[in-house]
């Protein structure tokens, strides 16, 4: 459009329209940018989320495995007959 306004035969009235036509435009482009990236942040906050959910599913899940995996090795050494003595581990 603004390569219309470089032509002298338009009326000034023309001029006006074809400047108005563009900033409707340019204010549509501004409006479906911002809706893109409200749908993008919406994206970006659902795969977090994700994210999270399969940390803490993953984390429950090892702390499970490790609790049988401490039981079934201490079921074991009482059967043969081992003295068992399980001490959880000093964080400094």
């Amino acid at each position: 459009m603004s390569k219309c306004l470089d032509n002298s035969n338009i009326t000034p009235d023309e001029r006006k329209e074809i400047l108005n036509r563009e900033m409707e435009v340019l204010k549509m482009i501004g409006e479906k940018d911002t809706e893109i990236r409200k749908q993008e942040m919406a994206l970006v906050c659902m795969a977090e989320k994700k994210d999270t959910e399969k940390k803490e599913f993953s984390g429950k899940t090892l702390g499970a495995a490790s609790f049988v995996v401490l039981a079934v090795a201490g079921i074991g050494a009482a059967a043969l007959g081992g003295k068992v003595d399980i001490k959880p581990l000093k964080r400094k």
